[in-house]
């Protein structure tokens, strides 16, 4: 004689191999139906999940306000995170700095001397405010259609002494220089090579108006004589 049993869903009672539940027709009524297996948890979302303390080296899950074995705050969080806000407005103090001391041993070094024309109609301001900003000079006309710009310090003043800015490479600068001192027969100190100007004086209107159709003249800077 076969044992009974009570069908799982309704309560009949059924034989313990029953195949279906003669009240409610379920299938295998007696047998218990085991529970599905937890997901599988690999090793590496594990290690995901967790990091070691920055403090105490523990594995702590990411993103818990306190180490639980030190008191750490924020023990995910490394020291360079932390401090970022920090460090960053610093860095651009520093580099801010760096750039004015530069600065200042640019005006040391070329001091006391007027800039280079930023093109060839418009001047810089100049190096140090010992002397006032040049202007272009109507002064010295001349005959062809592109002449190069004569800059002054007074509109009313016909200057003799100039710094010639050349046209080139500055690798012929020196051979433009003894070039334009011979055919133009003009009082030169040489070609400096630190205002990588041709000092020139003595030069008449009717010379600088020469001086500004040759296309190896950029442009004429008056330069006061010391």
């Amino acid at each position: 004689m076969s044992q009974k049993a009570q069908c799982r869903a309704c309560g009949t009672q059924v034989d313990a191999d029953a195949e279906r539940c003669p009240g409610c027709g379920r299938t295998h009524p007696t047998a218990r139906r085991s529970h599905p297996p937890p997901p599988l948890v690999t090793t590496a979302q594990v290690h995901r999940r967790r990091v070691r303390c920055r403090v105490c080296g523990e594995s702590v899950p990411v993103g818990t306000a306190t180490c639980l074995a030190c008191g750490a705050a924020h023990p995910d969080k490394s020291a360079t995170r932390r401090l970022g806000p920090v460090l960053l407005p610093l860095a651009a103090i520093a580099a801010i700095a760096a750039g004015w001391k530069v600065g200042v041993l640019v005006d040391r070094r070329w001091g006391g001397e007027p800039s280079s024309l930023e093109s060839g109609l418009t001047p810089l301001a100049p190096a140090t405010t010992s002397e006032p900003p040049r202007i272009p000079s109507d002064r010295f006309e001349a005959s062809c259609k592109v002449a190069a710009p004569v800059l002054v310090y007074s509109a009313d003043s016909t200057p003799s002494a100039f710094l010639v800015q050349m046209t080139g490479s500055s690798t012929d600068a020196n051979r433009v220089a003894d070039s334009l001192t011979r055919e133009y027969a003009l009082q030169s100190r040489g070609y400096d090579d630190v205002r990588q100007r041709l000092a020139i004086e003595g030069a008449t209107p009717a010379t600088v108006s020469r001086l500004r159709c040759d296309p190896a003249v950029r442009a004429l800077e008056e330069r006061i004589s010391r």
